[in-house]
């Protein structure tokens, strides 16, 4: 997506001088993505951004290329609000286009009517002179002939803004779609995370039902990246996301909620049945080897906390419950799944 600066020339030059310095930094590949990032960043234009970027290197100085784009997506592009926008301007062309060619057709439709009562007239006026009839009646071929012909025209444009209409579907479908997953693990992202809670959470305090939460942690992630590089710590967060993804059943609803961190939604579950999913998710990864093409991994673990939903408490509520057990879990000695107490 097209991103305008009002930096002049030499103001660019100056900001992009801090900015390159900035982004090597962080060790990663200075794409189109990291670039602006710290573009932005350096030029102080995007506080929101430069708070965010700020956290993300105090609690990791190495970042990965997924976290940093994330970043990316979340502070300098939202990319569904802006893709929405031109796909409403798009339609509202491609209507307008619609509504001046059936004003088009209803002039000529209003024109040939008058045509025809002009014809009439004529008819009546001619008494048997051959000549004025033949007249009248090529004139009214011709005319009916033009009428047919805007007729056809008419439907021409309105098949092809209807083709273009559905196509702008579909592209509003994907853009959608990708504004609510996370691109590297293909799970849900935390937008879409928030808003699966939200529905799911009123629904279970409409229907007296349970729901629990797990929060999924990578143990050790930083030291895959340190030893392995950021492309292997990619692929171990791909993985993990397909592990989750073996375990979800209809209306689970499954994310990657920031770094290596990932979330599970249990509709419908109670604490024990929270448990027992943790349990196969935290036994799943720990037995695998995992690699990397030629690129041998080994053993990579994770460590669970999980909560059932409490009625009176608030989401944020549900979640440092959550993160607690996730805590217990980690300073119990990781690969082990904790549960919160009511």
């Amino acid at each position: 997506m097209r991103i305008d600066y009002k930096d002049s020339v030499e103001e660019a030059g100056q900001i992009a001088r801090s900015a390159i310095p900035f982004a090597a930094k962080l060790g990663l590949p200075i794409n189109p993505y990291i670039y602006t990032l710290c573009y932005q960043h350096t030029a102080k234009t995007n506080d929101k951004l430069s708070n965010a970027l700020i956290a993300l290197l105090a609690s990791s100085p190495t970042p990965t290329k997924s976290e940093v784009e994330e970043l990316y997506h979340q502070f300098v592009v939202d990319d569904d609000s802006k893709a929405v926008q031109m796909l409403k301007t798009a339609v509202d062309n491609v209507m307008s286009k619609a509504q001046v060619a059936l004003l088009d057709a209803q002039n000529s439709s209003t024109v040939y009517e008058q045509q025809l009562g002009t014809a009439g007239a004529q008819l009546d006026d001619s008494g048997d002179q051959t000549e004025i009839i033949e007249a009248i009646v090529k004139n009214l071929i011709a005319e009916t002939t033009q009428m047919s012909n805007v007729s056809t025209e008419l439907r021409e444009k309105l098949t092809a803004a209807q083709t273009e209409i559905a196509h702008m579907h579909e592209e509003f479908t994907r853009v959608r779609q990708e504004s609510l997953t996370d691109p590297l693990t293909g799970l849900k992202n935390r937008r879409a995370f928030d808003d699966a809670f939200k529905t799911l959470s009123e629904q279970a305090l409409e229907l007296n039902t349970p729901m629990s939460l797990l929060v999924i942690d990578i143990d050790h992630f930083k030291r895959v990246n340190d030893t392995h590089g950021h492309i292997v710590g990619d692929a171990v967060l791909k993985c993990i996301g397909n592990q989750i993804k073996n375990v979800v059943r209809g209306n689970d609803v499954s994310a990657r909620f920031g770094g290596e961190e990932f979330v599970l939604l249990l509709p419908d579950t109670p604490l024990v049945g929270a448990e027992r999913v943790a349990e196969n998710i935290r036994e799943s990864i720990a037995k695998q080897t995992l690699r990397h093409g030629d690129h041998k991994i080994g053993q990579v673990t994770v460590s669970v906390g999980y909560a059932c939903f409490n009625y009176e408490e608030t989401i944020e509520d549900l979640f440092e419950r959550t993160d607690a057990a996730l805590y217990e879990a980690k300073i119990g000695g990781r690969n082990q799944v904790c549960g919160a107490s009511d």
